[in-house]
């Protein structure tokens, strides 16, 4: 029985066959109103300026002054809109998508970030909400948004955790009113900023998460809700990250924190001025398939009230830390009123940070070589963190290697670390190894399995099991295209690596050699598929410890099979290493390798696609020239292979993501497409605004 997943193809530009985005203005102001009360509400409605494509908005500039706007409130429509630009009735769209007082400054989302629109997309309209506090004549205040066509892989999102039905007792220092539930998102979001709003008596509004419902518990930041009302990014807030992922298990919690120690008589919850409110906005970013629901951004009680003995800080704690935390953010602001949060820029409200010199920045890509590999994990803490593979000072042209795939300058090692692990939010550089390990690196690969030298749990170390039964990863799998090798780094152990397949420097095309390998995929039981390659066509299967077990081309298995060891050989190489015979040499081989069957043409990029509920375990591969990709067995044997005029010129790599059972594939089409294989014809394209 196989498990056939959704294809869903990327797309790869060349600056030959993209077209240049396209970055415009559109306003949504309200249109020169009359107000003659207090505390009026009033909204407008816009339709997105690309409505029949999908544009992503990427920042939000506000026009208003807290003389006389309290508050504005961006909501998106998940219906098409009329009335267009004339002020009207509120309440007509449920998604919050921005909020603005007390002359907050812009807001820019960081790379990758922002929200699609138009009919594709979930937001089909806008309805802007302006809260005057005062009375006003011929007022055109509202938002400018920034907006391109773009494809941004991350949509931003707002949940709000609020409460309306608390009342507060006169004469007290620090009266807390708690709000907390739990998220209810199919899949992961990132916590990227927080916004607070309360009114004159608010004095702290403090985010909190509980991982998986149990303490301890994570501070999100603390709010001073008398500073200009903008989504701050969470170290600013005194947060320990810069993004914290949240899943469905985890409990959010907000606790507001007033002074009514001026007022007489009890206080509720309510819109006007007089009133008070407590609000935490909770901006964040996820996958274009989060299923969040127009009703389910938002939590408006205190259903786990009993969690709060987890947090171990009293009210007047919490207003003395945020009052004491937030005096240099509000000097900060106050000097730069007109600098956009969130943004890239060196300002404090800035995700994106300065480091100190001896630090990397990802974002500087003056500072990389050609990028050649990307993985990502989930780290202790339950962040997610980028493995970049690039190379250095050394690159990779037509004249890199002569005719018999040697390359042509020798044993040219990187002089620089070429693996960073990355925080994706902030760009800040964690760890960073590979010195002189590599000459032209191709892939990155993570595996979760055994030790390659062990049978059972009693034989592996204690780290190891330890890491496998969270299921972190246990190695790091990389092959090199000019040393014709592939090597298994045990994590965190990046000095020298435990496994080296295949002879440095030196191409061929048997049991213990490869030509250009380009890639490995890791079985469940710890075997080794490597894709083989570029010069050659095959996919090499090795057990654990590195013993050669078969292999076979397009078509699948072939006849020939070794059952011997194959030869592994060091990583730290001298000259005279690099010059010495082979144990086997292989003297004639050269661009006429031997062929079996029909070839692939460059087989580029491996995945696994694990057994579920009965089904077998397969390795795909991507047949980068053919614009295929197959599927196997474990063995070897055909199972399906995907492919037709959609996925031209090229499948350059594929993952398999196991959480929504997809094949992801970045290949060279112009356009993006959607292959089906559960139809009962093969290949059949659904429409690309499935993505959002």
């Amino acid at each position: 029985m196989f498990h056939f997943p959704q294809l869903i193809l990327l797309l790869h530009c060349t600056l030959q066959i993209c077209k240049p985005h396209r970055v415009w203005e559109q306003d949504l102001k309200m249109p020169f109103v009359n107000v003659e009360q207090q505390d009026t509400y009033m909204c407008a409605y816009f339709q997105p300026s690309l409505l029949n494509g999908t544009a992503f908005i990427r920042e939000i500039l506000p026009s208003a002054n807290r003389s006389t706007v309290h508050h504005i409130i961006l909501k998106g429509c998940s219906h098409l809109v009329t009335k267009i630009g004339k002020p009207t009735r509120c309440g007509l769209c449920q998604t919050i998508m921005y909020a603005w007082g007390l002359d907050a400054p812009p807001l820019r989302f960081p790379l990758g970030v922002g929200y699609p629109t138009g009919l594709n997309a979930q937001i089909k309209g806008f309805e802007l909400e302006v809260h005057y506090l005062n009375p006003v004549k011929s007022d055109h205040s509202g938002l400018r948004l920034i907006v391109t066509d773009q494809i941004q892989p991350r949509i931003a999102g707002v949940f709000l955790l609020l409460r309306g039905d608390a009342i507060i007792p006169p004469g007290v220092k620090s009266f807390p009113i708690d709000v907390s539930c739990r998220i209810s998102s199919t899949i992961p979001i990132t916590i990227m900023a927080i916004r607070g709003h309360a009114h004159s008596m608010g004095r702290s509004i403090i985010g909190y998460r509980l991982p998986h419902g149990h303490g301890p518990a994570q501070l999100l930041g603390r709010v001073n809700p008398q500073l200009p009302q903008a989504f701050y990014p969470l170290k600013q807030l005194h947060s320990e990250f810069d993004g914290v992922e949240v899943g469905d298990d985890d409990i959010i919690m907000a606790r507001c924190v007033y002074d009514s120690t001026s007022k007489t008589q009890d206080v509720g919850m309510g819109p006007t001025h007089h009133d008070e409110m407590c609000n935490l906005y909770i901006m964040y970013h996820s996958s274009p398939m989060n299923s969040f629901g127009e009703q389910e951004n938002m939590c408006a009680s205190d259903i786990y009230g009993s969690k709060w003995k987890l947090i171990h800080e009293s009210p007047n704690e919490s207003v003395r830390k945020t009052l004491l935390e937030t005096k240099s953010l509000n000097d900060s602001l106050q000097r730069s009123s007109s600098r956009s949060l969130l943004a890239a820029d060196n300002f404090i409200a800035s995700v994106q940070t300065t480091l100190s010199s001896e630090n990397v920045i990802l974002r500087d890509i003056s500072l990389l070589g050609q990028v050649s590999g990307v993985e990502t994990r989930v780290t202790d803490n339950g962040q997610h963190e980028l493995i970049v593979l690039h190379r250095g000072p050394n690159t990779w042209t037509y004249n890199s290697f002569n005719e018999k795939f040697i390359y042509r300058n020798g044993a040219e090692y990187i002089n620089t670390e070429t693996v960073l692990h990355v925080n994706p939010v902030t760009g800040n550089v964690s760890m960073k190894w590979g010195r002189n390990m590599f000459i032209l690196p191709h892939s990155i690969t993570l595996s979760y399995f055994m030790d390659s030298n062990a049978t059972n749990d009693n034989n592996l170390p204690k780290e190891q099991q330890r890491r496998r039964n969270e299921g972190a990863p246990t190695s790091v799998w990389i092959t090199d295209v000019a040393l014709h090798q592939v090597f298994k780094f045990d994590w965190m152990k990046w000095d020298k690596p435990s496994l080296t397949l295949g002879v440095p420097g030196k191409p061929g095309n048997n049991r213990y050699q490869f030509c250009q390998p380009s890639d490995v995929a890791i079985s469940s039981t710890g075997d080794i598929f490597i894709s083989d390659g570029y010069c050659n066509s095959r996919i090499v299967k090795f057990s654990s410890d590195g013993t050669y077990i078969t292999e076979w081309s397009a078509l699948g298995l072939s006849n020939r099979e070794y059952h011997y060891d194959t030869v592994h050989m060091p990583v730290s190489l001298s000259q005279e290493d690099w010059a010495s015979e082979l144990p086997y040499p292989d003297p004639s081989y050269s661009s006429s390798v031997d062929i079996r069957g029909l070839d692939f043409k460059v087989v580029h990029s491996l995945t696994i696609i694990p057994s579920e509920d009965g089904t077998l375990e397969q390795v795909c591969a991507a047949d980068r020239e053919n614009a295929a990709v197959l599927c196997y067995t474990l063995n070897g044997k055909l199972i399906r292979r995907y492919g037709d005029s959609s996925l031209q010129p090229s499948v350059y790599a594929i993952h398999y993501d196991p959480v929504h059972k997809l094949i992801v594939g970045l290949t060279g089409s112009t356009y993006t497409s959607v292959v089906d294989p559960t139809s009962s014809n093969d290949n059949v394209l659904l429409p690309p605004n499935l993505f959002f």
